[in-house]
Protein backbone atom coordinates (compact mmCIF):
# COMPACT_ATOMS: atom_id res chain seq x y z
CA UNK A 1 0.00 0.00 0.00
CA UNK A 2 1.66 3.47 -0.82
CA UNK A 3 -0.47 6.58 0.59
CA UNK A 4 -0.28 9.24 -2.57
CA UNK A 5 -1.17 12.62 -2.10
CA UNK A 6 -0.49 16.27 -3.83
CA UNK A 7 2.79 18.15 -2.82
CA UNK A 8 0.99 20.64 -1.48
CA UNK A 9 -1.86 18.80 0.23
CA UNK A 10 -2.04 18.55 3.82
CA UNK A 11 0.53 16.79 5.70
CA UNK A 12 -0.29 12.93 4.70
CA UNK A 13 0.33 11.55 8.16
CA UNK A 14 -1.01 14.57 10.56
CA UNK A 15 -3.45 13.04 13.35
CA UNK A 16 -6.31 14.48 11.82
CA UNK A 17 -5.66 13.37 7.95
CA UNK A 18 -4.80 9.78 8.92
CA UNK A 19 -6.79 9.01 11.96
CA UNK A 20 -9.33 6.82 10.16
CA UNK A 21 -6.45 4.89 8.82
CA UNK A 22 -3.77 5.73 10.74
CA UNK A 23 -2.28 2.07 10.96
CA UNK A 24 -1.77 1.46 7.21
CA UNK A 25 -0.78 5.36 6.78
CA UNK A 26 2.38 5.02 8.90
CA UNK A 27 3.27 1.80 7.97
CA UNK A 28 2.87 2.55 4.16
CA UNK A 29 5.51 4.75 2.24
CA UNK A 30 4.09 8.17 0.87
CA UNK A 31 4.26 9.15 -2.79
CA UNK A 32 3.69 12.36 -4.23
CA UNK A 33 0.97 12.66 -7.08
CA UNK A 34 2.92 14.59 -8.77
CA UNK A 35 5.40 11.48 -9.11
CA UNK A 36 2.83 8.50 -9.45
CA UNK A 37 3.44 7.99 -13.62
CA UNK A 38 7.02 8.11 -13.14
CA UNK A 39 6.69 5.19 -10.57
CA UNK A 40 4.06 3.78 -12.23
CA UNK A 41 6.55 3.49 -15.82
CA UNK A 42 9.48 1.97 -13.52
CA UNK A 43 7.32 -0.90 -12.14
CA UNK A 44 5.96 -1.60 -15.10
CA UNK A 45 9.42 -3.51 -16.67
CA UNK A 46 9.73 -5.52 -13.27
CA UNK A 47 6.53 -7.37 -14.32
CA UNK A 48 4.13 -5.23 -12.02
CA UNK A 49 0.63 -4.63 -13.49
CA UNK A 50 -0.86 -1.51 -13.18
CA UNK A 51 -4.80 -1.42 -12.54
CA UNK A 52 -6.79 1.41 -12.32
CA UNK A 53 -10.11 1.60 -10.82
CA UNK A 54 -13.33 3.06 -12.62
CA UNK A 55 -16.66 2.68 -12.47
CA UNK A 56 -16.84 2.83 -16.39
CA UNK A 57 -14.59 -0.23 -16.75
CA UNK A 58 -15.43 -3.25 -18.41
CA UNK A 59 -13.92 -5.67 -16.08
CA UNK A 60 -15.46 -6.53 -12.74
CA UNK A 61 -13.32 -6.88 -9.61
CA UNK A 62 -14.87 -9.98 -9.00
CA UNK A 63 -13.49 -11.50 -12.26
CA UNK A 64 -10.47 -10.25 -12.27
CA UNK A 65 -7.74 -12.74 -11.68
CA UNK A 66 -4.31 -10.88 -11.67
CA UNK A 67 -1.15 -13.05 -12.30
CA UNK A 68 1.41 -11.61 -10.15
CA UNK A 69 2.06 -8.15 -8.51
CA UNK A 70 -0.34 -5.90 -8.94
CA UNK A 71 -0.23 -1.81 -8.07
CA UNK A 72 -4.53 -0.46 -8.00
CA UNK A 73 -4.57 3.06 -8.27
CA UNK A 74 -7.87 4.52 -6.62
CA UNK A 75 -8.70 7.97 -7.55
CA UNK A 76 -10.98 10.11 -5.19
CA UNK A 77 -14.61 10.50 -5.91
CA UNK A 78 -14.97 13.91 -7.45
CA UNK A 79 -12.13 13.75 -10.30
CA UNK A 80 -11.50 10.07 -10.10
CA UNK A 81 -7.39 8.78 -11.59
CA UNK A 82 -5.70 11.27 -14.29
CA UNK A 83 -5.44 10.96 -17.45
CA UNK A 84 -2.07 10.53 -17.61
CA UNK A 85 -2.15 7.37 -15.07
CA UNK A 86 -5.21 6.11 -16.87
CA UNK A 87 -3.13 5.99 -19.87
CA UNK A 88 -0.16 3.86 -17.97
CA UNK A 89 -3.14 1.39 -16.93
CA UNK A 90 -2.74 -2.43 -18.55
CA UNK A 91 -6.62 -3.03 -17.15
CA UNK A 92 -8.80 -1.27 -15.56
CA UNK A 93 -11.72 -2.47 -13.14
CA UNK A 94 -14.86 -1.99 -11.44
CA UNK A 95 -16.37 -2.87 -8.54
CA UNK A 96 -19.50 -3.99 -8.81
CA UNK A 97 -22.58 -1.81 -6.77
CA UNK A 98 -26.51 -1.64 -6.28
CA UNK A 99 -29.50 0.08 -5.49
CA UNK A 100 -28.57 3.33 -6.91
CA UNK A 101 -24.91 3.24 -5.45
CA UNK A 102 -22.43 5.70 -7.59
CA UNK A 103 -19.14 5.93 -5.79
CA UNK A 104 -17.44 4.54 -2.63
CA UNK A 105 -15.33 6.58 -0.42
CA UNK A 106 -11.50 5.67 -1.11
CA UNK A 107 -10.95 4.02 1.70
CA UNK A 108 -13.66 1.50 1.52
CA UNK A 109 -12.68 0.89 -2.25
CA UNK A 110 -8.96 0.09 -0.82
CA UNK A 111 -10.36 -2.04 2.18
CA UNK A 112 -12.56 -3.89 -0.70
CA UNK A 113 -9.82 -4.59 -2.73
CA UNK A 114 -7.57 -5.62 -0.14
CA UNK A 115 -9.95 -8.07 0.91
CA UNK A 116 -10.37 -9.64 -2.52
CA UNK A 117 -6.72 -9.55 -2.65
CA UNK A 118 -6.57 -12.15 0.50
CA UNK A 119 -9.69 -14.39 -0.43
CA UNK A 120 -7.78 -14.98 -3.95
CA UNK A 121 -4.39 -15.87 -2.49
CA UNK A 122 -3.91 -19.42 -2.19
CA UNK A 123 -4.43 -20.99 1.37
Amino acid sequence: MVCCCRARAARPCHRWSSRPARAPCFAAPVALRERLPMRLRNSRPRGVEVVVLAADAPTDLCAYRPEGAVVYVLGNETEGVSPAVSALAQRRVRIPMANGVESLNVAVTAALIAFRSLLATPA
